[in-house]
């Protein structure tokens, strides 16, 4: 991979490059040059506590609003705009916990959960799905699939960090 096509904030600075994927949807790297990092092929990643999350969500303004929230509370990040390159990174990353918007254009995210909770390695891998949507079937619907948690839209910071270190500590 090219570090020229990564998103690579560099500690209080922002620089942002993100790559596109096949689908045409961009796929985002955090690293901060502060941080220890471990290198993975050319691009850098940083963990804190072990624990990394995959973050997705369609619209980059709420994407890059989620990873900036996850990152200050410490959390290592990849992220991308398309619920397929998601699929993709979970093969290539190591990664704790998934959060991801509802409604997306190719693949909602009750699919992408659908497609995670159908691949033995990952069954219990923790999700948490983000949307402005409130339906009782959508909720069931995501508590047939063992999602772990849903955080309605707008954000409640303290709302969706608290529900990902309830997943943590139960670990």
């Amino acid at each position: 991979m090219d570090t020229d096509n990564k998103f690579s904030p560099l500690s209080n600075n922002m620089e942002q490059k993100p790559s596109q994927s096949q689908e045409g949807k961009s796929r985002f790297d955090f690293s901060q040059q502060s941080q220890s990092k471990s290198v993975r092929g050319d691009a850098k990643q940083v963990s804190f506590g072990g624990e990394k999350l995959l973050v997705i969500d369609d619209e980059e303004m709420s994407l890059r609003y989620l990873c900036a929230l996850l990152r200050n509370a410490g959390y290592g990040i990849s992220a991308t705009q398309s619920p397929e390159e998601a699929l993709k990174i979970l093969d290539d990353e190591e990664i704790s916990l998934i959060v991801t918007d509802l409604k997306m254009p190719t693949m909602s995210g009750l699919e992408l959960a659908k497609n995670v909770r159908s691949d033995s390695r990952f069954e219990n891998l923790p999700i948490i799905i983000c949307t402005a949507f409130v339906d009782r079937e959508i909720i069931q619907a995501a508590a047939k699939l063992n999602v772990n948690g849903y955080v309605i839209k707008p954000i409640n910071k303290n709302v969706l960090l608290e529900k990902i270190n309830a997943i943590f500590q139960v670990k």
